[in-house]
């Protein structure tokens, strides 16, 4: 619920800066009020301010001074380039099964539909053994939730602290859209080419596309990857491939006690195999 909020709330303002500025502390008052109205567990300040900055990469944080003598009393973090948004009741747009391919923009296409249903694909920069990777967004306009799948597997949206409720509005549909651009995919982790690997696990020839440039790797994903990773890790993969596939995983930094029998030579092997002396 509260990625949603926040994404719903919030939008791109460049035209005037003093318009185009959201206080942190009271950004995370209105938020914090959200959750308590809908009985949500909040999350910290700063983890608010990893997700905004994460939907709305283009914005600068910044600390400006309020004014008075100087001091940090007087100082207030702010985000620079967004400003609040709202609709009036009376000039709400929504959309239908029909009308639905008019309100996409060119990082997304309609694949299929039915009467009361859409299917959305999101093309990545992401390649897997040759396949373009899709995030495949499916709305149901009879219950009026929607959900996201990746792979083939669908993702659990409350883990995101993402709503699967849609009313749809032109604004709530565009909220959708955003988030689901913002959101990472898991490219599993790097295979350390000296340790075998069971068949259960998925090795796959990952190649990520980057200002026009391709780059291959070989990468492993567990059977029970989660699709995307959180909106605070710091790395390409999700906390249960990281997890699942830690014995895997290609370690730059070799213990010293521990010996590659791969790169000894006929002296090391000597010394290695020498018996002492009865």
């Amino acid at each position: 619920m509260g990625v949603s909020w926040l994404c719903s709330k919030l939008k791109y303002d460049t035209d005037e800066p003093e318009d185009g500025m959201v206080d942190k502390q009271q950004l995370y008052e209105l938020y914090k009020k959200q959750c308590d109205k809908h009985s949500v567990k909040s999350l910290s300040i700063t983890c608010i301010a990893k997700i905004v900055c994460k939907l709305f990469p283009d914005i600068k944080f910044s600390r400006i001074r309020t004014g008075g003598k100087s001091g940090s009393n007087n100082r207030k973090n702010v985000f620079k380039g967004i400003s609040f948004c709202g609709l009036s009741h009376d000039n709400i747009e929504f959309i239908t099964v029909e009308n639905l391919q008019l309100q996409l923009d060119e990082s997304c296409f309609l694949s299929s539909r039915t009467h009361e249903s859409a299917n959305i694909l999101m093309p990545t920069n992401i390649s897997a053994n040759g396949n373009m990777l899709m995030k495949e967004i499916c709305l149901n306009f009879s219950n009026m939730k929607w959900q996201l799948n990746v792979r083939g597997k669908s993702i659990d949206l409350s883990n995101l602290g993402i709503s699967d409720k849609f009313d749809r509005s032109v604004s709530n549909f565009k909220t959708i859209l955003r988030i689901v651009k913002s959101l990472d995919l898991c490219v599993g982790c790097d295979k350390d080419e000296k340790t075998p690997v069971p068949n259960h696990i998925l090795c796959e020839h990952v190649t990520l596309s980057e200002n026009g440039q391709q780059t291959t790797i070989k990468k492993l994903r567990s059977l029970h990857c989660l699709g995307v990773i959180s909106w605070f890790s710091i790395k390409d993969v999700c906390s249960r491939c990281r997890h699942n596939l830690q014995s895997f995983i290609s370690n730059p930094k070799e213990n010293e006690n521990t010996v590659n029998l791969d790169a000894v030579c006929d002296k090391d092997s000597e010394r290695f195999l020498a018996v002492r002396p009865l």
